[in-house]
């Protein structure tokens, strides 16, 4: 790999581009921590499970 690879692979895929990195806020950097993540995959298994939902119909989204 040389030094101009990364250049070269985004001429290559125009579907991605590069941005400047922010800091966390506050409230995103308390949800990375380990007990706040599975307290929620808790959650949301209670709700999956209370719900009948089959594992077919389950799906993973984002914010976008």
């Amino acid at each position: 790999v040389g030094s101009t690879w990364i250049y070269e692979f985004l001429h290559q895929h125009h579907e991605i581009s590069m941005h400047w990195s922010k800091p966390l806020d506050t409230q995103r950097a308390q949800g990375l921590n380990p007990a706040a993540a599975d307290n929620w995959f808790e959650l949301v298994k209670e709700e999956i499970v209370d719900a009948g939902v089959k594992p077919e119909n389950a799906y993973g989204m984002d914010e976008s």
